[in-house]
């Protein structure tokens, strides 16, 4: 199994460095999430039963505000896989079909700023100046 080595960090539109930023649809919902890694681009994963088009990650995008960031979409895992969504308080992960596609950013753009269901293991508001992958304008 792939493991991640590197931190991630991420600057947003706020100002602030997040690291290993993960964004995320709503608790109820859980239809996707947006991850950051050390080897791949961002990508977006979602819940399907079968495989959506990429209109489907175009509407996701632009409705959770990255319309002016992203610069392309490459197909991830075209082919249905068991993916880990984030667990509902006191829940484990559950693995649900998901398909996802790589998300190529516009360089110099910072990306949103999170809002209160997404996550990340810590804030910055300066440069993390750290050993990691970087995503977002590096100002």
């Amino acid at each position: 199994m792939f493991e991640k080595k590197l931190p991630t960090f991420t600057r947003c539109a706020d100002g602030k460095w997040y690291e290993d930023l993960v964004y995320q649809d709503s608790p109820l919902r859980r239809a996707w999430f947006i991850c950051f890694d050390d080897r791949e681009p961002a990508e977006l994963v979602v819940k399907a039963d079968k495989n959506p088009d990429v209109s489907v990650a175009r509407m996701i995008l632009n409705a959770r505000g990255f319309g002016l960031c992203v610069k392309g979409l490459m197909i991830g895992r075209k082919d249905k896989h068991d993916r880990f969504f984030g667990p509902i308080e006191g829940e484990k992960p559950e693995g649900f079909p998901a398909v996802s596609w790589f998300i190529v950013f516009k360089k110099g753009v910072p990306l949103p700023t999170p809002s209160a269901h997404d996550s990340c293991a810590q804030i910055f508001s300066i440069f993390p100046n750290k050993d990691g992958v970087y995503f977002g304008d590096k100002r």
